[in-house]
């Protein structure tokens, strides 16, 4: 591990993990768009962000669960849809790694999230039985990009009156979907390297130290300003990886 890529690590890590810990989800979504722009193996850096994301997401529970609590029936059925898309969306990420098509894809998704998000998009209340299939298509993000948290959020966020009630359940969520992508990881031809290990003991003391201090952050300030200034530079970025997807496959 070179000095420059530490460094990176270090960076990507740190603004991912103040994202996070500032909106409730993010920290994948972010770290993809970084080292999309990398040379980095997408597959092996995606796997390092998901044993990152084990760390914080358990964290960021202990953190507001006495002001949310968890709604249970709402993570088991999400994680009935999630138990199917993980497994294909990581069988994407596996078999188009290298492909223009995959950039597209995860260009796609990260303008989506940051258009959701800029705009404050918020559903009214769905019906229980959507809940599997947001679940699936979460689950489909998640197994290719490690991303799937804006669209359960999406559903979540749709049955109560004040999204941060729905905190702590998004963060079990995320919790169900990282370990069952991690399964999903260990069970294929790839499996565990000493790279994904490396990157995962890097980013994780700054990813959680960088979430601590925007959580604390997060109950006493909330400009409206900085919230849309993060997810515009994201979907900005998110465009610009689209873009060259798209050249690339021209």
């Amino acid at each position: 591990m070179d000095t420059s890529f530490i460094l990176h690590i270090l960076l990507i890590s740190i603004v991912s993990g103040l994202i996070h810990g500032y909106t409730g989800l993010g920290f994948g979504l972010v770290s993809m768009t970084a080292l999309a722009f990398s040379t980095y193996n997408l597959e092996r850096m995606s796997v390092g962000v998901s044993l990152i994301i084990i760390a914080l997401v358990i964290f960021l529970i202990t953190l507001s669960y006495r002001r949310s609590g968890v709604f249970w029936k709402y993570v088991l059925l999400i994680g009935a849809g999630q138990v199917v898309g993980i497994p294909v969306g990581y069988r994407f990420l596996l078999e188009l790694y290298a492909h223009p098509v995959l950039r597209i894809s995860l260009g796609a998704v990260i303008l989506f999230a940051a258009l959701t998000a800029l705009f404050s998009l918020r559903l009214k209340k769905l019906k229980i039985w959507l809940a599997p299939l947001f679940g699936l298509a979460g689950g489909l993000l998640a197994g290719a990009f490690a991303a799937g948290g804006p669209i359960v959020a999406l559903y979540l966020y749709s049955q109560d009156d004040d999204p941060r009630n729905m905190k702590c359940t998004l963060q079990v969520s995320f919790v169900v979907a990282t370990v069952l992508r991690l399964i999903t990881v260990g069970m294929g031809r790839v499996g565990y390297t000493r790279e994904v290990f490396g990157y995962a003991a890097v980013a994780v003391v700054p990813s959680l130290a960088a979430l601590w201090a925007a959580h604390l952050l997060s109950g006493k300030i909330a400009p409206p300003l900085l919230k849309k200034s993060i997810f515009a530079s994201i979907g900005f970025f998110g465009l610009l990886i689209l873009t060259r997807g798209i050249l690339k496959l021209l």
